[in-house]
């Protein structure tokens, strides 16, 4: 259009540069990654490992939180009975041993000085418990109601014996008290815990709570939950966790978790505590806004620079010296992450 109105071909070709330098999309293109990776760097930085690329994007969107109990609000430990024998020990811990469960890692840790015994066809059925056999006889791990035992909670049964309850004090993980008074959102338990220990501890975080969940009853919560329109975040850690992982709108394990459950979630919290958990939704919620305002400072930008240039008020150098300006503004914006708080 230049060299058809004036004639000058040079002068054409130097308004024709400085158009392609200014609409070049560095900074549209730098808007959303620069943002994103500070926000990664961020959250390691405060023991919280990103696992999957549109995680924050997710977690900005959540409106609810479902926890599970036994692992990731609590940390439990096993005190055994006086009456129990050295052979029931060693077969309790070799089923223990064989189980990621959070109760079959402290009855392990509980029995760390017991030899194993030689158990075998061991199998485990998720939420309920591990079998196997032990010298031609039949010997289990798990809740009292799978091993039709008057205990509710963990059981140990050799063969035809009555069931050895085994007791499983539970310690409040650090840091979830407060996380949970800071979160600005509505949470709830979701634990296949018997009902007594899971009242107990809903009542100490007022949380209502879900007793004797099975991972089905779990998917079936979220399922619920979405068809009310809410985008559920969930926090769990066992076996019987790793479907809900998968299927929640967003999610998060602690480091202890299962393998399939870190696996399974968007974000590993590397850390024992859970104090900070509420950071990862800020940092979430600065991302998407940071990131709409990168995209606001690209748009302005070529919104006066390209008709600038159009209008032959831009040398090439210019043009330039402009779009590095918008590209160093938009990184710079990107580093208000750090401030996150």
């Amino acid at each position: 259009g230049w060299w058809a109105a004036t004639g000058d071909f040079r002068h054409a070709l130097n308004i024709a540069i400085a158009v392609l330098i200014i609409t070049c999309p560095c900074a549209l293109g730098l808007a959303v990654p620069a943002v994103s990776t500070a926000a990664v760097s961020r959250l390691f930085n405060a023991g919280f490992l990103v696992r999957h690329a549109t995680a924050l994007e997710r977690l900005a969107e959540v409106t609810r939180i479902v926890f599970d109990k036994t692992g990731t609000l609590t940390r439990p430990t096993v005190q055994l009975p006086k009456g129990i024998t050295t052979t029931d020990k060693s077969i309790a811990k070799a089923l223990a041993q064989t189980s990621f469960h959070p109760l079959s890692r402290a009855l392990t840790t509980a029995l760390a000085d017991i030899p194993a015994a030689i158990v075998t066809e061991i199998s485990e059925v998720a939420g309920q418990g591990v079998s196997g056999s032990y010298e031609g006889q039949t010997v289990q791990l798990g809740r009292g109601s799978w091993l039709e035992a008057d205990h509710t909670g963990l059981c140990l049964r050799v063969g035809d014996n009555t069931p050895i309850p085994l007791e499983v004090p539970e310690a409040l993980r650090i840091g979830v008290a407060d996380a949970i008074q800071e979160l600005d959102l509505p949470c709830e338990i979701v634990t296949g815990d018997t009902d007594a220990p899971a009242q107990a501890l809903a009542a100490q975080l007022s949380l209502p709570v879900i007793s004797n969940a099975t991972p089905e009853t779990k998917i079936e919560r979220l399922d619920a939950l979405s068809d009310a329109g809410e985008r559920v975040l969930m926090i769990g850690d066992g076996l019987n966790d790793t479907a809900a992982l998968a299927k929640a709108h967003a999610s998060i394990a602690p480091s202890t978790a299962l393998e399939a459950s870190r696996n399974a979630a968007d974000i590993v919290i590397l850390k024992d505590s859970f104090a900070d958990l509420p950071l990862i939704i800020r940092v979430a919620r600065a991302t998407r806004r940071l990131s709409q305002q990168n995209f606001g400072i690209a748009a302005l930008y070529n919104c006066i620079a390209i008709p600038i240039a159009l209008a032959g008020y831009a040398t090439p150098l210019a043009a330039a010296l402009a779009m590095s300006v918008s590209s160093l503004t938009v990184l710079a914006n990107a580093q208000r992450m750090r401030f996150v708080r």
